[in-house]
Parts: structure tokens; C-alpha cells; sequence
């Protein structure tokens, strides 16, 4: 099945950017590049226009760009940013049955569109009732509203996707970032904020990373079609820590056809891992999850990251990646791999230093890092969050992390963990924090009881910066991340960036 994708996707990139008329769009200029679309639209039947727009364009409330009913691309390789305006529109953009759109390069960030009053005739952000192609695009910040009938959103029961596929519709996405995207503004309980597929969707080497999901969410994706996703990463952090954590990933309505391979799935339930059918390396954190085909793994950590990357996209500075501790890391399923470009190639590394370079699960590739021995060792600080420690020390046996934290009500709290380490700059470990104790009054500590808190990841990016993810059982705690630079070495030991 995925070997067929691939190729279809390559098939409509070429057809996208071969013989295809071109329109230059002044940078900026938001009435130029809907005329521009209008121009195409109107272009011979079998005619491709490819339209150059470069620079910002802020969309206001009003300002939906016309529907695509001729074959369109946007974007090639420019620096292409959609900001909204005043929240921008209730609908970017509908692609109409029998037009073809390819964005590629384009940034979208910063779209809340009006939840109160948005007509049940618009169901996603971007509608597709034909086809679309999305290659290096991302997604910032871009909330979905919901099809409201009483004043104030009392009565929402028509939840509005980011991306909306009519059984009409082809969507196939390609190394495409969803960042703390798709969640619905209102406490609302319907599920679909991100995708939700009636047709034909290929979701390949991308992600989708977010920290804040409102209480009574349900799903980011909902599926009654042919969904079929590979070599993704999929990560929820529970910033809140208020949310019944975690939640599902999928939802499906009918007898919908859902595929998962070369993936990791992080912070969802594995409840919805029923619905979909598992066709191999997928890693899955949820020891609920029952995927049993060819080099499943679930019930362990992800180990992912979020951290700079290097990137031949324009906008994706930031990814979902590995680390070094990870399962993912050359550990898929070699005949899955992505089919990379001659310029993308230089950008796959060998992960985690073992001389096998088998690309790694998910979307992006561990980068690699080497220190020294020894080199983790030391005392780091939160730059972002004052008064937040983190102390590693590697010993014979096992990696030991302590990380000096507060409660909600502002208690002091260490936590702290021991795990393996790996490539000399990553660990996973399982982590406790002690409850009752105290000091007698001859000085001796008593009464101390270790409770499992949940787990630290630690991933070195350097000798002097690196990034702590943590994955609370306590609501008080919740999960995160946060990086970490250096503040002391520990004496003798110094570090070298291999």
C-alpha cells in the first residue's frame, strides 16, 4: 500500500511544477495573490499555474481566498508566511471538486477564527472537496472554531477542522507540522480539530506536537474514510495537567479503512489503537495500545524531543526528533523509509553512531552528537524558568538525574531517577520523588518513602545545552519540556562535542 502512496505523491508533485504557467505575486499584496488565484481558476481546462508569492499576507475576518476549481500550486520554495489578522477568516480556502491545490513552503500561523458564528456549511478551515498536496508546509497556532446555533457558543455541535476532506477529496501531506494546532477554542467535546477525512488522506513524515489541550477535548482526528499514515510522530504534553489525561488520537464513525507504520505516538490513551490497523514499527507509549504486527513496540517512551533542527524546509526550525535513548532510532522498517531528494539526503544522518544508517521513526532523524566520557556530568538551569536545577551524574552501573522543581503550591520538590545512558548524551529515566520524611532530632532523615512520579528524558545537544522532557502520574506535575544550558562541570570531568 505505502510503496503506491509514495509514488502517487511524487506523481502529483511533478504534475504540480511541470509545464505550468507562472503568476509573480508582489510580496505582500493579499488582493494580488486572490487575483492571481481568479486568473487561474479561468486558465484552459488541463492547465497547471504555478503562483510565486512571497512574504507576508495577513487575511482579516473577511478575507477568504477563492475557491480552487483549476489546477494551482503556491509557494516553491519562497518564503511564504499567511498570518491572520483580527483572528483572519472563518474558511482560508475551499478546494471544489475537480481543482487541484499544492501549497509548498508556506507558513500558516496565528488563525482563531469567530467559534459564535460560523454557518454549519463551512467545516474546516481548509475544505477540500477535490485535491490537495501539501509539501514543507507549517502550521502554527491555528485554532479551529466550531458551527455555533445560540449566542455565546451555548449550542456548538459541529466541530470545525483545521482540514476537512469530503468523500470527494485526496489530501496527501507531506513533511508537514501541526504545533500546538487543531484544538478547539471552546470546551467543547467534539472530536476532529485537526483532520477530519470522508475521503482519501495520506499523512506522511510528519507531526503533530501540542502543549495545551482544553479540558473535554476528545480527538485531534477523526477518520470515516481511507486514512492512511506513515512515518509520523504524534506528540501530546498536558501542559494544564487539569485535562482527564490522556486522550485519544483517533476517532472513527462507519467502517473506515485507518493504517499506521514507521510512526510514535507519545501522550495519547491507546484505547482508539482498535480502530486502526498497526502495519508495522510503530512505537506507541501507551501500554494499553494492543498493536502486535512486525516491530511494534508499546508500553515504553517515545523519547521525543522537541528541538532545533537542521531542515531544508524554510519554516520548520523546530521538530519532534528522537533521542539518542529512543526506540525509534534506526529501528523502522527499511522498505518504508522516506524517498528523499538529492538535497534532502545530506540532512539523514546515522542517529545514534552505530555505523547503520536505518532511518528512524517518525518524521524527522535523530541528528548526530557524541560527548565525551563524561561528558553529561555536571549541574544545568532552566534559563527560561528560574529557580529550576538539573543535576546528571554517570556512574558505573546507571545515569543518575535529579531535577529540583516546585508543586503548584510552590513546595520544593526534587525529583529523581536512574536510567541507561546512551551515545554518551541521552537517558531515559524512571523517576520517584520521596514523601514523609523528616529529621530526627539527632539530625537523621526518617520515615522516607519513595513514590513513583513518572519519568525525566534528557537529550544533550551540545556540551553546554540541551532539552528535559517530563512525563508526570501526578496531576500536580503534568508533562513538558524545558531546556537546559549548562551552569558548572563537575570537577575533573570535562565534555567534548564529538
Amino acid at each position: 500500500m505505502y510503496p503506491r502512496v509514495l509514488s502517487l505523491i511524487a506523481i502529483l508533485t511533478a504534475a504540480s511544477l511541470a509545464n505550468a504557467d507562472t503568476i509573480d505575486v508582489p510580496q505582500g499584496d493579499l488582493a494580488a495573490l486572490r487575483q492571481a488565484i481568479i486568473d487561474a481558476n479561468n486558465a484552459p481546462p488541463g492547465s497547471d499555474t504555478q503562483i510565486y508569492a512571497n512574504g507576508k499576507y495577513e487575511f482579516g475576518p473577511e478575507d477568504e481566498l477563492p475557491a480552487i476549481s483549476g489546477r494551482i500550486s503556491i509557494g516553491h520554495g519562497l518564503s511564504t508566511v499567511f498570518a491572520a489578522r483580527n483572528n483572519g477568516p472563518r474558511r482560508l480556502i475551499l478546494v471544489e471538486e475537480g481543482g487541484f491545490l499544492r501549497l509548498s513552503d508556506v507558513e500558516v500561523r496565528g488563525f482563531r477564527p469567530d467559534s459564535y458564528d460560523v454557518p454549519e456549511s463551512i467545516r474546516g478551515f481548509i475544505e477540500v472537496r477535490g485535491e490537495l498536496a501539501m509539501h514543507r508546509v507549517q502550521f502554527r497556532s491555528v485554532h479551529n472554531g466550531n458551527a455555533c446555533t445560540a449566542p455565546l457558543g451555548l449550542v456548538c455541535t459541529v466541530p470545525r477542522a483545521i482540514l476537512y476532506a469530503h468523500e470527494s477529496a485526496r489530501i496527501d501531506i507531506s513533511r508537514v507540522s501541526f504545533i500546538d494546532t487543531g484544538t478547539t477554542i471552546l470546551n467543547t467535546t467534539g472530536p476532529g480539530g485537526l483532520l477530519e477525512n470522508h475521503g482519501t488522506t495520506n499523512f506522511t513524515t510528519s507531526q503533530l506536537r501540542l502543549t495545551d489541550v482544553p479540558i473535554g477535548w476528545v480527538a485531534p482526528i477523526v477518520n470515516a474514510g481511507e486514512l492512511n499514515i506513515l512515518n509520523s510522530s504524534f506528540l501530546m504534553l498536558n501542559a494544564g495537567a487539569d485535562l482527564p489525561s490522556p486522550t485519544q488520537l483517533l476517532y472513527t464513525k462507519g467502517s473506515p479503512e485507518t493504517t499506521f507504520a514507521n510512526s510514535v505516538i507519545g501522550g495519547f490513551s491507546g484505547a482508539w489503537c482498535a480502530s486502526a490497523t498497526s502495519l508495522g514499527h510503530n512505537l506507541v507509549d501507551a501500554d494499553s495500545c494492543a498493536w502486535s504486527a512486525t516491530g511494534d513496540l508499546t508500553g515504553i517512551p517515545t523519547g521525543l524531543i522537541w528541538r532545533r533542527v537542521n531542515s531544508t524546509g524554510r519554516f520548520v526550525t523546530h521538530a519532534l526528533v528522537p533521542s539518542a535513548a529512543s526506540a525509534a532510532v534506526d529501528s523502522a522498517d527499511t522498505g518504508l523509509c522516506p524517498e528523499l531528494s538529492l538535497t534532502e539526503r545530506r540532512f539523514v544522518r546515522d542517529g545514534d553512531g552505530d555505523g547503520v544508517a536505518i532511518c528512524d521513526r517518525g518524521a524527522m532523524e535523530l541528528e548526530p552528537i557524541g560527548l565525551g566520557e563524561g561528558g553529561i556530568n555536571g549541574f544545568y538551569y532552566n534559563p527560561q524558568d528560574d529557580g529550576h536545577y538539573v543535576y546528571i551524574q554517570q556512574t558505573d552501573f546507571t545515569t543518575l538525574v535529579m531535577w529540583n522543581t516546585f508543586d503548584r503550591d510552590g513546595n520544593h520538590v526534587w525529583v529523581y531517577g536512574t536510567g541507561q545512558l546512551v551515545n554518551g548524551r541521552s537517558v531515559i529515566a524512571k523517576a520517584y520523588i520521596n514523601r514523609s520524611a523528616g529529621f530526627s532530632p539527632m539530625g537523621i532523615v526518617t520515615d522516607v518513602e519513595a513514590e513513583p512520579w513518572g519519568r525525566l528524558e534528557v537529550d544533550m545537544e551540545s556540551c553546554t545545552k540541551g532539552a528535559v522532557a517530563y512525563y508526570s502520574n501526578l496531576s500536580e506535575f503534568g508533562s513538558g519540556q524545558f531546556p537546559v544550558e549548562r551552569l558548572a562541570y563537575v570537577k575533573q570531568l570535562g565534555c567534548i562535542d564529538q
